[in-house]
């Protein structure tokens, strides 16, 4: 009877077998899960930039016309950085609540898992990302960058 309550144990420890190697991220303080950063491909991003978010728990979508701030994500308008290019007449500062003098959107994304974004805005393409989690970083960055429609030939 005991050896066959030996079987059973063992047989039990090769079925489930032993727990992952811990991964860097079971060492991170509660955080976002991606840090998402979106420029446009030249000059500012337009006002009525839309980010939408889809993820395990539903969806969200935030803009910057209605609000940057949803329940999942937090973005804030970053200023151009020196060297970076804005359209003609921008100043390329800070100042001014608007994308017009902006050069990027930089949001958290708090999906406790995989998400996809999609991103639209008027005169760019469509942009949809499948976003995966990098278990060897506490937060994973994304960049993503706007494209400029092109007039059909």
């Amino acid at each position: 009877m005991f050896r066959r309550g030996k079987a059973v144990w063992l047989l039990a420890i090769f079925a489930v077998g032993c727990p992952d190697d811990p991964s860097r991220r079971d060492e991170c303080s509660p955080g976002p899960d991606f840090l998402v950063t979106v420029r446009a491909d030249h000059g500012s991003l337009p006002g009525d930039l839309k980010l939408a978010v889809e993820f395990g728990g539903g969806n969200e979508e935030v803009s910057i016309a209605r609000g940057i701030d949803g329940q999942i994500i937090f973005c804030d308008l970053l200023p151009f950085q020196a060297g970076e290019g804005g359209r003609s007449g921008d100043e390329g500062g800070a100042g001014g609540t608007d994308a017009a003098s902006h050069g990027a959107l930089q949001c958290e994304l708090w999906t406790e898992g995989p998400a996809t974004v999609q991103i639209t805005a008027s005169g760019f393409e469509p942009l949809e990302r499948d976003l995966r989690i990098d278990e060897d970083e506490c937060t994973t960055p994304i960049e993503l960058e706007l494209t400029a429609k092109r007039p059909p030939m």
